[in-house]
């Protein structure tokens, strides 16, 4: 079988995040809104998402390592003004600031990388969220952030380390039919065959669960011999597909998966009770 590092000739191993990632985001966000019982919670993060795209074409240059908390925790207090007064930030509320914040950070870092349960999580924790994806996506969108990757592993991130939230199966010329990654926290891609289970590397062994009446462009990719799961995006059916949005709001999805036995394994940061591969026997 061919292995998860290669591709056809043409092709990239690597995609970085693009300059309308969050747009793009938001857009999606308020189109999967309508009709849904969770309309105004997809909403909200829209609006989430839109300030997040203002602060990251913000930032003139790709952060170097060393200034990425400085701008995250910066980019929190920016993103913690613009929604107050939304679901997320109730006016009255305080933002977080010091020992709190960097320990928010920490843990959103945790969930990210698969080392902690994503549970008892709050607005606070989505702001921190947001913010981070901000500072990580910068960081990683430019040429030179690509150059420096050696080898791309399909576990893990192959530039900040973070689990995938999801895959999307990309269509187009040269592209079509090639199966992507994408970071939970920097939002880069990277290339992964397709009917290979990502989490145990085994293939042959994938399956692929849909809702009846749902979204037909996001499927569950289901492996029958770690029993885990990632859900998938296919641009073919829906061109305007992005992981984190579609994934928000295919919540029933998980719901029909995990009585079919299998447990997700890929991070969302805003969501909470998912546990991450890592902690599955």
């Amino acid at each position: 079988m061919q292995s998860s590092t290669q591709i056809p000739a043409g092709a990239s191993n690597l995609i970085a995040p693009r300059d309308d990632l969050f747009s793009r985001r938001s857009a999606r966000l308020e189109q999967l809104a309508a009709g849904q019982a969770d309309a105004a919670w997809l909403s909200t993060l829209a609006s989430l998402a839109r300030h997040q795209q203002i602060a990251f074409s913000a930032l003139a240059n790709a952060p170097a390592e060393s200034e990425l908390k400085l701008i995250w925790q910066s980019t929190y207090r920016t993103l913690f003004a613009a929604m107050t007064g939304s679901p997320l930030v109730p006016d009255g509320a305080q933002p977080l600031d010091g020992k709190a914040l960097d320990e928010a950070g920490e843990k959103c870092l945790k969930l990210a990388h698969g080392e902690i349960v994503a549970d008892a999580r709050d607005s606070q924790d989505y702001l921190v969220a947001a913010a981070m994806q901000v500072a990580w996506s910068a960081a990683e969108s430019s040429p030179a952030a690509l150059e420096r990757v050696q080898t791309v592993a399909h576990k893990h991130c192959p530039e900040c380390g973070c689990e995938p939230v999801g895959s999307i199966v990309l269509a187009g010329a040269g592209k079509a039919g090639l199966r992507y990654l994408e970071c939970c926290l920097c939002a880069t891609r990277w290339h992964a065959v397709r009917a290979h289970c990502t989490l145990c590397d085994e293939g042959s062994v994938v399956s692929y669960l849909g809702l009846e009446g749902g979204n037909p462009a996001v499927q569950a990719e289901c492996c029958d011999h770690c029993h885990g799961y990632v859900k998938t995006c296919f641009q073919e059916k829906d061109p305007d597909v992005d992981p984190v949005a579609d994934d928000l709001a295919s919540l029933m999805l998980d719901v029909l998966v995990g009585q079919e036995g299998y447990s997700r394994a890929s991070p969302n940061l805003f969501l909470a009770g998912v546990e991450p591969a890592s902690h599955k026997a």
